[in-house]
């Protein structure tokens, strides 16, 4: 069957929890107009593999083994996507995400790595791929406007800005993690409560990366 005559789907982070609750409830909807072929996004294959045998080894899903913060990965997924499926895909659904409570410029950068970065250069890489019609879904959390609502009004209003760019958000995003690096987030306006200070804020850039890609 020709990928014009199927509705494909990729889902990321689809091993486990939420992605995997989806890939299910994919598998078991039935269209009467299209074969659907659900790419089930691993970054550990044999996490991966164990899901696939869960969902019973359903012959429409195929795992990608994807590790949405290393833009090697990224590429590599993207080629794959491009050879096996003749640069088409209907949905992307951006679910993979990691928390980590340790406040740490480490902890900021593997969190930010996976849950914003990874977000914005898989959609980069793969938009082309999208047909007419087609959706991104970036999975987020109440959590992020929970924590942005803890900061300062100017960090609130610059995060929530129409005019808000990717470049720009970018800048923001650095501005919070250096703020780790230095101890300095109160004084930066990042007076957090929450215990999880780095994940609320990587949903909240998550969120305005969001509506910055939908005015693009």
């Amino acid at each position: 069957m020709s990928s014009t005559q199927r509705r494909i789907i990729l889902v990321t982070g689809a091993n486990k929890g939420v992605g995997f609750w989806i890939v299910k409830k994919l598998v078991e909807q039935k269209s009467s107009h299209k074969e659907t072929v659900v790419l089930l996004g691993s970054r550990d294959v044999k996490r991966g593999q164990d899901a696939l045998i869960k969902l019973g080894s359903p012959s429409s899903v195929f795992l990608l083994q994807l590790d949405t913060s290393s833009l090697e990965s990224i590429v590599r997924v993207t080629n794959e996507i491009q050879q096996k499926y003749a640069d088409q895909l209907d949905v992307i659904i951006n679910n993979a995400g990691i928390s980590v409570k340790e406040l740490s410029i480490d902890a900021a950068r593997q969190t930010f790595a996976t849950n914003y970065y990874g977000v914005k250069l898989l959609n980069e890489h793969l938009l082309p791929f999208l047909r007419e019609h087609g959706r991104i879904i970036n999975v987020s959390s109440q959590i992020g406007p929970m924590t942005l609502y803890e900061t300062s009004k100017d960090i609130q209003e610059k995060y929530t800005a129409s005019s808000l760019t990717s470049t720009e958000l970018d800048s923001l995003v650095e501005d919070f993690i250096a703020a780790i690096k230095t101890n300095t987030l109160d004084a930066a306006g990042y007076s957090i409560k929450s215990c999880s200070p780095i994940y609320g804020m990587s949903k909240a850039a998550l969120n305005a990366l969001t509506q910055v890609e939908m005015r693009q």
